[in-house]
């Protein structure tokens, strides 16, 4: 997967724009934009890769606070509304999740995950495969994991 490993390379260079995301950006600012569009296309193709590039894309992610936080916060899915059937915005959210390794914090995360879970259940999908397969693709090695948070959720 030559373009994901391009967008990686374009991603973690974005770091050296910015140290403090939140004191120089809203969510909202123009020159976000292209990085949503970036990360929005990095997590459908991680949600293909293989394992070893599914470790380069959260490398990157967790060596990148700028990154994590826009993952985290969800702001790359600003200016995307859920799609009808909600499916893809579902897996574009537990993509970040997985890409974040279960984000900054353990409970808001969890906390989302109970949201995004109640959301599909209301639009009548069921998110359990959804949420089975990305956490089969996360992390679970990392203290407070992606897949250990998904798996909790489900609970």
């Amino acid at each position: 997967m030559d373009r994901l490993n391009e967008l990686v390379e374009r991603l973690a260079g974005w770091k050296a724009d910015v140290s403090n995301i939140e004191a120089v950006y809203t969510p909202d600012h123009a020159e976000l934009q292209p990085v949503y569009a970036d990360l929005i296309e990095t997590a459908n193709l991680y949600l293909g890769a293989d394992l070893e590039q599914r470790t380069t894309v959260r490398r990157m992610v967790a060596a990148n606070r700028s990154i994590k936080k826009v993952l985290d916060a969800g702001w790359f899915l600003k200016n995307v509304p859920p799609d009808p059937d909600y499916v893809k915005y579902l897996r574009l959210n537990l993509a970040a999740v997985s890409m974040t390794d279960g984000g900054f914090n353990p409970r808001d995360t969890i906390a989302r995950l109970k949201q995004w879970l109640q959301e599909a259940r209301s639009r009548g999908i069921d998110p359990v495969p959804h949420y089975t397969e990305i956490a089969n693709i996360s992390n679970d090695q990392a203290s407070f994991s992606a897949k250990g948070l998904i798996q909790q959720a489900l609970k």
